[in-house]
């Protein structure tokens, strides 16, 4: 298998153009047989504003945070193949998460990790999970980050489809 590590030390943030066409500024891999892992490490964080349907790999948030989308103007972040999602483990301590949609064919989230659920007037984050299900460790939490405008005093519903090895 190999291994594409980003690694943060400080805020870096990938934005689309203003022309904002097919492939622009996005992550992608082919995944032709060779499994690849994007690994997200260091303490900063690392910010999606793009489109990276066309990742193929697995994903590893050792560290930091890792945000596709960072708020409801990039609501149409991607980061996944939804045809061909792949494995997400967010390890303890680190966050994921964001404004946009999030494929994974299964999640795995650490004791102590995060996912960070932006939520917009008109937008509310997506993360959308294969058969592999959706294992949250103990102490996991979700934290809500609303935009500019946003009413979080309303009801909001939380859906998932908890695996079958794991029920919480």
């Amino acid at each position: 298998p190999s291994t594409l590590r980003f690694t943060t030390t400080i805020p870096i943030t990938l934005n689309p153009s203003s022309t904002r066409s097919s492939g622009d500024n996005d992550i992608a891999s082919t995944n032709s047989g060779n499994l690849i892992t994007f690994v997200k490490d260091g303490n900063s964080t690392l910010t999606l504003n793009t489109r990276n349907e066309h990742w193929n790999g697995q994903t590893q948030v050792n560290q930091g945070a890792m945000i596709v989308g960072e708020n409801a103007t990039y609501s149409t972040a991607i980061w996944g193949n939804s045809q061909n999602p792949q494995r997400l483990e967010v390890a303890e301590g680190a966050s994921m998460g964001g404004f946009g949609t999030i494929y994974a064919s299964e999640a795995n989230f650490a004791s102590g990790s995060n996912f960070l659920a932006g939520l917009g007037a008109a937008s509310k984050p997506v993360l959308i999970v294969g058969n592999g299900g959706l294992n949250i460790g103990d102490n996991a939490t979700m934290i809500i980050q609303p935009s500019a405008n946003t009413n979080v005093d309303k009801t909001y519903t939380v859906v998932a489809q908890i695996s079958s090895r794991e029920s919480r």
